[in-house]
């Protein structure tokens, strides 16, 4: 099999298998072990993230290089429709990934339009500070590649300077954690675990988990600082009145597990381990090609089996 439509369709085959087994993997994982709330975000996100990177990661690096290095040249073969079908599944794996994304992306910028710019803005840090009229009162991080720092008015106006300030710190920890990015990748993540209700819960604990790890790096072990940013976040929380987020690709303040953030925030600061799960996924992958070498040719047998398969 030479042909790059039967090269495509393997490759896409691949990644659909890998997607399934996986993304069961995640969800029995789950439901044996729930997860602890808060914690490392990069914890919730490396496992939310688990099904499409590892699927990813093991075509391009793994399952393409076996093809590449023991496919014959043979005259040109057809997809067999189990083939066909299964290179359907993991194309459709991805276009939702990806509209999931732009439709996030698409109602963020949506929202935003819909909102009066006022002429005030707050200069200075990681993005500016645009105050808007909004229907919802919060304070979010809209964007990823140039984040803005959306307060509403009415925020503004309900908490003093000092509780404002400890609020768009907190914005701006977000920034530094690039965790609208973060957010966008969960929900463009292109694997067979979005259409099962795990997802969500998965979304939930990493979006919590995030707005504990900003709100300790905003505020560090500064007492006073910790108690402005909880008194501010109470403020928040009883003018949106349980009100959704409107920003589908943006981060809110005041949003997530306002009661559990308070009692953290009035207790002494025990620090954040944010950031060691990712680096240590790093480690692991860049080892799994290596430790694949061997089993190149038997994979590629399986990959030969598969083409075969329905025929």
């Amino acid at each position: 099999m030479n042909g790059p439509w039967v090269t495509i369709a393997v490759m896409l085959s691949a990644y659909a298998l890998a997607s399934l087994l996986l993304s069961g993997a995640v969800a029995a994982l789950l439901r044996l072990r729930p997860p602890r709330a808060g914690g490392d975000p990069d914890a919730w996100l490396a496992v939310r993230l688990a099904p499409s990177a590892g699927a990813g990661f093991i075509v391009l690096a793994v399952v393409l290089p076996a093809f590449l290095r023991f496919e014959p040249a043979a005259p040109l073969e057809t997809v067999a429709a189990p083939l066909g079908t299964l290179a359907a599944l993991g194309l459709a794996l991805l276009a939702g990934g990806a509209w999931r994304g732009v439709r996030a992306w698409l109602g963020s910028r949506a929202w935003l339009r819909g909102c009066a710019v006022l002429p005030r803005r707050v200069a200075g840090g990681d993005a500016p500070v645009i105050v808007v009229d909004a229907p919802v009162p919060l304070v979010a991080v809209v964007g990823t590649r140039q984040p803005v720092i959306i307060a509403a008015r009415a925020v503004l106006a309900g908490c003093s300077p000092a509780e404002f300030n400890e609020v768009i710190a907190h914005e701006r920890a977000h920034i530094r954690a690039r965790d609208n990015l973060k957010l966008l990748a969960l929900r463009a993540s292109p694997d067979a675990l979005a259409w099962l209700p795990v997802a969500r819960r998965l979304e939930r604990g990493w979006r919590v988990a995030a707005e504990y790890a900003a709100d300790e790096a905003a505020v560090g072990a500064a007492p006073d600082r910790r108690l402005e940013l909880a008194s501010a976040l109470v403020k928040i929380a009883r003018l949106a009145s349980g009100a959704p987020p409107p920003v589908a690709a943006g981060l809110a303040a005041s949003v997530d597990d306002v009661e559990g953030r308070v009692r953290r925030l009035l207790q002494p600061s025990g620090g954040s381990a944010a950031g060691r799960t990712l680096r240590r996924a790093a480690l692991l992958a860049l080892t799994l090609p290596a430790a694949a070498l061997p089993l190149y040719a038997p994979i590629h047998a399986l990959l030969e089996q598969l083409v075969e398969w329905g025929r």
